[in-house]
C-alpha cells in the first residue's frame, strides 16, 4: 500500500490532455473542414438554383481551403503560441485568409475561368470564412488558456 503523498502524485492531474502535435493536426482539419463545408453552404444557399454544383465550384473549394491551411502552416499559426493567444495571429490569419483567396482569383483569371465563378460567392465565402475562423479560433485561444 503507498503512501497518500504517492497515490496522489501518481493520480492523472487531467481527464486527457491532448499532445500538441495533436492538438496542431486537429485544428488543421477542422479548419480544413469549416473552410470546405462554408464554400459549400454559401453555394447552396446563394447559388444552388441559378449555378448547378460541379467540377469547378468543387475545385475552387478544394484549392482555397488547401492554400488556406498550407499558408496558416506556414505563417506559424498551428504552434502552440498562436493556438494560446489570438490579436497577433488573428492579424496573422486575416493576412493569410486573404493571401488564398488573391492565389485563388489569381488562377482563376491566368487560367481564363473567373467568368464560371460568382464574385458574390467568393465574397460570401470569404466573409463567412473568416469570421468562423476567427470564431473558432477565439474559442479554441480560451479553452487553451484556460487549461493552462
Amino acid at each position: 500500500m503507498a503512501s497518500p503523498p504517492a497515490e496522489a502524485i501518481a493520480r492523472p492531474t487531467s481527464a486527457s490532455a491532448f499532445s500538441p502535435v495533436v492538438l496542431a493536426g486537429c485544428v488543421r482539419l477542422a479548419e480544413l473542414a469549416l473552410v470546405s463545408v462554408t464554400g459549400l453552404i454559401v453555394h447552396g444557399l446563394q447559388l444552388s438554383e441559378v449555378v448547378p454544383f460541379g467540377l469547378p465550384y468543387a475545385a475552387a473549394i478544394v484549392g482555397i481551403a488547401t492554400a488556406a491551411v498550407i499558408l496558416f502552416q506556414a505563417a506559424g499559426l498551428y504552434r502552440m503560441s498562436a493556438l494560446r493567444g489570438f490579436v497577433k495571429p488573428a492579424l496573422r490569419l486575416l493576412a493569410m485568409w486573404t493571401l488564398a483567396f488573391l492565389i485563388a482569383a489569381t488562377v482563376m483569371v491566368f487560367a481564363k475561368v473567373a467568368d464560371h465563378y460568382s464574385r458574390v460567392w467568393l465574397g460570401t465565402v470569404f466573409v463567412a470564412g473568416l469570421g468562423l475562423l476567427l470564431t473558432g479560433r477565439f474559442v479554441l485561444s480560451r479553452i487553451i488558456g484556460a487549461q493552462m
